[in-house]
């Protein structure tokens, strides 16, 4: 049945995207994601976030830069969220509860673990939050690793080098293996699992002039070799987490990403069309 339903993508590849390039006028191109919406239609698959294959069990990836994304998969836990660190929290429900967690985030965890732009607002992305698990403790002293199946992201205040910590950092949090964030067991083997774990994976690739120009697949992924490729540090951690805009809209922005040679390197089979 996988050669079927490869030999079905091909042919929809060939017909609907193989040598053009991707149309990103007609959506909005200051989005990352707009090159990906539109192959995302020629291959005939929804935009949705129902965390399943996008087709025929297969989860479509897109050749965009020097890296392609797992996904957007935001943690389990927020230390935020967490009512024992911000007793704020207590006794607080439905919208209320949120403004606060919210607030929260932006007013103490930005500040304390991220750094101020230029824009004027904080941001948790860049050199702030971790991005591989092998860097150890980076300059804000915060580290990611992974334990018992979920991956974790700490602040140890001894391992903090900045000259103000102790006025960045609320004194309850002037400690070591303080928990930010963690994506644990069940919500990693869902996103990976749900995702990658059916059929496989394709990836559809471009030559310099970004005109598609060949399909690479590849089979099954599932969440043991998803966590060593943390581990060593072949998938890192993408996080655009800023402040809220002016508007009140927040995205967080948690992505897990790997190099293209990594990608190939999973493939089983790629197929270039004969050149006529």
């Amino acid at each position: 049945m996988t050669r079927e339903i490869r030999d079905r993508i091909i042919e929809r590849f060939m017909q609907n995207v193989y040598g053009r390039e991707p149309d990103i006028e007609s959506g909005n191109p200051q989005h990352d994601g707009v090159a990906g919406h539109w192959l995302e239609d020629q291959m005939g698959i929804q935009h949705d976030a129902d965390n399943a294959p996008d087709l025929w069990g297969y989860e479509c990836k897109n050749a965009t830069g020097s890296k392609t994304t797992f996904g957007d998969w935001n943690a389990s836990y927020f230390i935020w969220r967490d009512e024992q660190r911000f007793p704020n929290l207590a006794d607080l429900t439905g919208e209320n509860l949120r403004i606060r967690q919210r607030a929260n985030k932006d007013e103490v965890f930005l500040r304390a673990f991220g750094e101020i732009r230029d824009n004027g607002r904080y941001s948790w992305s860049g050199s702030p939050s971790p991005s591989r698990t092998t860097n150890g403790f980076n300059g804000y002293g915060q580290a990611m690793s992974v334990n018992n199946n979920s991956i974790s992201i700490i602040y140890s205040y001894s391992h903090d080098p900045r000259p103000r910590k102790a006025v960045l950092v609320p004194e309850t949090f002037q400690i070591d293996n303080l928990l930010l964030l963690k994506w644990n067991e069940e919500t990693i083997t869902e996103r990976v699992e749900n995702k990658f774990g059916r059929e496989g994976w394709f990836k559809c690739l471009v030559d310099e002039q970004d005109n598609y120009n060949a399909i690479m697949f590849g089979g099954p992924f599932h969440i043991d070799r998803f966590l060593q490729s943390v581990r060593n540090g072949n998938v890192i951690f993408d996080t655009g987490m800023k402040e809220r805009r002016d508007d009140g809209t927040d995205r967080y922005r948690m992505q897990w990403r790997a190099s293209n040679v990594f990608w190939e390197e999973l493939s089983d089979e790629r197929f270039d069309p004969p050149q006529v």
